[in-house]
């Protein structure tokens, strides 16, 4: 029980009971195993989301995703890759192994491997090298 639980008991505050679906949604972050638990979730999750959406996640234990990118269809992202915070990756495209992608706008049809892309836009055609950094 939480501590917090007798304190509220003890002030003479009301205790209710609520059922959720799903326990994961209430489980407590109080170390870091338990953060890394959490985001696990989290990441199966999104990736789950993105698979219904038609994105073909190759590994998605190595694929980590943050909530506000957006992916087009048919798009592969393989492991090692990091989506992350105002990406937007069009349709069609190849992502991975080992990419890193930040605030990042790929257009349709890019194919990236062993990149890092931050704050840049990768137009349709463009030839972007593995192992390239690309930044502001």
């Amino acid at each position: 029980m939480p501590d917090v639980l007798p304190l509220m008991i003890k002030g003479g505050l009301k205790i209710d009971g609520f059922l959720l679906e799903d326990a994961t949604e209430s489980m407590g972050i109080n170390d870091r195993i338990q953060l890394a638990e959490a985001e696990a979730i989290l990441r199966d999750r999104i990736c789950a989301e993105w698979q219904r959406a038609g994105v073909t996640i190759m590994d998605p234990r190595s694929t980590w995703i943050e909530w506000d990118c957006q992916i087009g269809q048919d798009t592969v992202i393989y492991p090692g890759s990091f989506i992350q915070k105002g990406t937007t990756i069009g349709e069609d495209c190849t992502i991975g192994p080992n990419c890193r992608l930040v605030a990042a706008q790929i257009a349709d049809g890019v194919a990236l491997e062993n990149t890092i892309v931050v704050g840049r836009v990768v137009a349709k055609g463009d030839t972007v090298a593995p192992f390239s950094l690309m930044t502001k």
